[in-house]
């Protein structure tokens, strides 16, 4: 059985930094999901032993807002304070991907952007395509 774990990363009270809580809310139930608005690094325990975490975290890709990728390992350590987090988990998490999803705002505020909230539904199906074959393993 494989142990597939989707954790969204973010500030509700931060607009479009919510935008990993917001794709793991939806897949929840779906997948197993941790929605972490605090300190990632806490968080280790409970995922060491996962075969897959697909992690999701709001980033700016410097493209239009909404616009979600994988991101290569250079480009987490250059564009998100996650690394450290990423790295303790690959010691004991067989596959770690890192999407990041482009952000409009990150004022205070507890509404996500339109372009930003498109961007997590298409992610959110995105993931379920490509990681719902694991889901089907579960049992």
């Amino acid at each position: 059985m494989k142990r597939v774990v989707l954790v969204g990363i973010g500030k509700k009270s931060r607009s479009d930094d919510a935008a990993g809580l917001e794709v793991a809310a939806i897949l929840d139930g779906e997948f197993e999901t941790v929605r972490i608005d605090s300190d990632p690094l806490d968080y280790i325990n409970t995922l060491c032993g996962s075969d897959v975490v697909v992690i999701v975290k709001a980033a700016d890709l410097k493209t239009r807002p909404g616009e979600f990728k994988i991101l290569e390992e250079t480009e987490i350590d250059a564009n998100l304070p996650i690394s450290t987090f990423v790295n303790e988990l690959k010691r004991c998490v067989r596959k770690v991907t890192v999407w990041g999803i482009q952000v409009k705002s990150v004022d205070p505020g507890n509404s996500v952007t339109p372009e930003v909230n498109d961007g997590i539904e298409k992610l959110a199906k995105t993931i379920k395509g490509m990681y719902g074959f694991y889901m089907s393993l579960r049992g």
